[in-house]
């Protein structure tokens, strides 16, 4: 990397060099008190002494301790089995959109969701998707917690997935029945979303939402940071789900 990027101040390479780390013990792919060994090659590279090393690590330990938490499971298999949990559910959905089971899908997204919450949802995927969740809940020994962990950390993208499957969105490209959704949702005709515009039309076909959820979902549209989603980003929003 430092002969790919020779004009890197050590400051830049300290800053690279942290954001690698951080990574890699974040998925699962180092321990903490093997990363130094593991790490040997990327410091020479980056021309990073075993003293910085140190330094950051001490200072991702102050700054995030929840990296360096033996009990909390991380590795590729986790990612793969919650993006696969969700992905299976939510394809469900679109091929079978109901207004009933995306309250329910609201209801196992919220951290209060019981374990019934979750078995009532998976109750609702095709025999083929239930099987490959049972198939994913034997080949990476998937518990009902982690399960109940997988929908809990739901990323907003998957949010606004829900609400294309419920108004049976079949082509994100699609700009006249995108149009109609916003002025539907856009009730003073500002030409803008509100923050208070978006969670009446959420809690309208998801009574579960939380407004933790809606506020996620309002930050994952609004890319100008001005608290409102104007027609073009929400636009981007749906025609990246089909990405």
């Amino acid at each position: 990397m430092a002969k790919v990027l020779p004009d890197f101040s050590q400051d830049k390479r300290l800053e690279a060099y942290r954001e690698m780390l951080k990574e890699a013990i974040d998925e699962g792919y180092v321990e903490p008190a093997n990363s130094l060994a593991s790490f040997q090659q990327m410091r020479q590279e980056l021309n990073i002494s075993d003293p910085d090393h140190e330094a950051i690590l001490t200072a991702l330990w102050q700054t995030d301790p929840e990296l360096f938490d033996p009990t909390k499971r991380r590795s590729r298999e986790n990612t793969l089995r919650r993006e696969t949990l969700l992905e299976t559910i939510l394809k469900t959905w679109s091929e079978h959109p109901d207004q009933a089971h995306v309250a329910e899908l609201m209801q196992a997204f919220s951290a209060k969701a019981s374990r019934e919450d979750i078995e009532t949802l998976l109750g609702y995927l095709s025999q083929t998707d239930q099987a490959l969740v049972q198939t994913l809940r034997e080949e990476y020994g998937i518990t009902a917690e982690d399960e109940a962990d997988a929908l809990h950390h739901t990323e907003p993208i998957h949010l606004w997935q829900v609400m294309a499957d419920h108004i049976e969105l079949l082509d994100p490209s699609d700009a006249e029945q995108l149009r109609q959704m916003f002025a539907q949702i856009n009730a003073d005709g500002s030409g803008f979303i509100s923050l208070t515009e978006l969670r009446v039309y959420m809690q309208a076909i998801a009574p579960n939402i939380t407004e933790e959820q809606i506020e996620v979902m309002l930050k994952r549209a609004d890319t100008l940071g001005d608290r409102q989603i104007s027609f073009p980003e929400i636009q981007a929003v749906f025609q990246s789900l089909s990405r």
